[in-house]
């Protein structure tokens, strides 16, 4: 007898998919073949363990039971629709005699509904947006802050650097040479590291009301773009940082640099 089994009963029996077995229904000894596996499925949770999924006419037809309280016919199904198909018609199709189904959802009608929810769309990424923003201008102030100091204490290295003949320019150059490299690594680090406490937080998150696993499980997705988008920017404040840099070392005059040093 054909069956869908979860994945849990497949590596459990050790039945692999297209392969046959036996399991007992209601004392009756029942053979199955394993068409395909799946690892969720809608109303049925994981943790009460394995499950199989029979046709329920060909199940009552093996075990030689008449179902007199619900009639034959199908209590759930599920619809992959074409582009543009008409699910009104549809839906009022499946109320209707003789499938008579009683509640009926469009995913992306529930899709539109959450978005449209002012909670949800404001909600977590919201959060997440501003504390983006307030990073980067942390950053950004971090990097100029930085860059102040570190020129207005070097100045007698930048000093002797030009004494040795190198130019303003290329003074300038080795200083970004340095910042680049920490930029670049802290990118890097930072990108890895906000992948880890997002995985980390929603360890945390994915629990139910009532404190259990919930299912299906989140799915923990970097938003590429932004992350290139928060890079071009770092990269902006960073030349700009080193402009402001050129312009602090040439001000500065090299002997009285040396002098007071």
């Amino acid at each position: 007898m054909p069956v869908i089994a979860s994945e849990s009963f497949s590596a459990s029996t050790g039945i692999p998919p297209g392969g046959a077995g036996n399991v007992v229904v209601g004392d009756i000894l029942t053979p199955i073949t394993i068409t395909a596996t799946f690892r969720l499925m809608p109303t049925l949770d994981t943790s009460q363990g394995p499950a199989v999924i029979f046709n329920r006419d060909h199940l009552l037809s093996w075990i030689g039971i008449v179902d007199v309280i619900q009639a034959p016919g199908i209590n759930e199904a599920w619809f992959a629709l074409e582009p543009g198909a008409d699910v009104e018609a549809l839906e009022r199709a499946l109320s209707e005699a003789p499938f008579s189904l009683e509640e009926m959802y469009d995913q992306q009608s529930q899709l539109e509904s959450l978005e449209r929810n002012p909670l949800i769309a404001a909600g977590g990424a919201g959060i997440l947006y501003i504390a983006f923003g307030a990073v980067l201008l942390l950053v950004a102030a971090a990097l100029l802050v930085s860059l102040w100091v570190s020129v207005q204490r070097r100045r007698g290295e930048f000093a002797v650097l030009r004494a040795m003949g190198l130019s303003r320019g290329q003074v300038v150059q080795l200083l970004a040479f340095e910042y680049a490299i920490v930029a670049i690594l802290g990118l890097v680090a930072g990108a890895y590291l906000g992948r880890l406490v997002g995985e980390r937080m929603l360890s945390f998150l994915n629990v139910d009301d009532a404190g259990n696993r919930a299912e299906p499980g989140f799915l923990l997705e970097t938003d590429w773009l932004l992350v290139i988008a928060g890079g071009a920017i770092v990269l902006a404040v960073f030349i700009a940082a080193m402009v402001f840099a050129g312009r602090l070392i040439t001000r500065t005059s090299d002997a009285a640099a040396l002098r007071t040093e």
